[in-house]
């Protein structure tokens, strides 16, 4: 398996009249690649994973795999809520050319360190795929901790974590497990913490907003990895900035979706039963993605 290091964007699902729009979807990911990130994730929370129906699901993977065409590993969602959905979903994504599999905490029923344990061993003995945690307790409500993560270190199968609770805390215990095994893979997804993470050493960030500026997140693990310090905070500020360009006051991801639909990549749709952002959050967006993404 390839390597694991550098900017893994959560890639968001272009869509064009509820449906996976696979022509998007291969712009955006050849726009990411050459962009230098070090992989694609498919179905986290960005790309709306959970809410992808089995039909959505097989033509993201297939356009996927054909845009990527084997020029940096794919990772790909199962954020079921339990063990046997998880398994099941984990088959389906077998059937493509994908190297990891991404996958949550058991949720909507409460789940202890014990319960999410057993969870992640019994598909990692079972899955053809490498297994990555993933810990999101914002949508879980079942913060993995990294205490339970170190009872998983033996299992050759589980590679790495991906993070996103934004407990630094917890993070830094996360990096601490490298000392019992090197090649474990931390991964950072909370994107305010990502400037943070590279300079202490996380192996990958995976931050929603890279689908908008990968180049951004790619140059703080490039300066991180030399030890430029003030390089990587000044990068800091600028991603900070674009990220309250984007986002506002509102929720992020149609803010970000529909910002993107302003560069090609899909028509700005999500798959919640929603309405459309109203039209003054769209010329806010539209406002800054033609007064700074446009120019960058």
């Amino acid at each position: 398996m390839m390597k694991l290091k550098g900017v893994i964007p959560p890639m968001l699902t272009p869509l064009s009249n509820g449906e996976v729009d696979a022509e998007a979807t291969k712009r955006l990911i050849h726009h990411l690649i050459e962009s230098g990130v070090a992989g694609i994730f498919v179905m986290g929370s960005t790309g709306e994973g959970p809410w992808l129906n089995q039909h959505q699901r097989k033509a993201l993977l297939a356009a996927t795999v054909d845009a990527v065409d084997g020029r940096v590993p794919i990772l790909a969602g199962a954020l079921e809520p339990g063990t046997g959905p998880t398994l099941e979903a984990i088959q389906l994504i077998a059937g493509y050319a994908v190297d990891v599999v991404v996958v949550a905490t058991p949720y909507y029923f409460q789940a202890d360190a014990a319960t999410q344990a057993e969870h992640a061993r019994i598909i990692a003995d079972e899955s053809p795929l490498p297994v990555m945690l993933y810990n999101i307790p914002q949508m879980t409500h079942n913060p993995l901790r990294a205490e339970t993560v170190a009872q998983l270190l033996d299992h050759e199968n589980i590679i790495g974590i991906k993070d996103s609770q934004g407990d630094w805390a917890n993070f830094e215990a996360l990096l601490k497990l490298k000392e019992q095994r090197a090649d474990f893979i931390i991964s950072q997804g909370a994107e305010a913490q990502g400037a943070q993470s590279a300079l202490a050493g996380a192996d990958v960030l995976v931050p929603g907003i890279s689908n908008l500026i990968p180049e951004k997140f790619v140059s703080v693990m490039n300066q991180a990895s030399l030890g430029h310090t003030d390089e990587v905070h000044a990068m800091a500020d600028e991603i900070s900035g674009v990220m309250k360009g984007i986002y506002g006051d509102g929720f992020w991801l149609p803010r970000m979706k529909y910002a993107a639909s302003l560069r090609g990549f899909g028509d700005g749709s999500r798959l919640a039963p929603a309405p459309p952002l109203a039209e003054a959050e769209k010329e806010a967006v539209r406002s800054y993605v033609e007064r700074y993404l446009d120019k960058t």
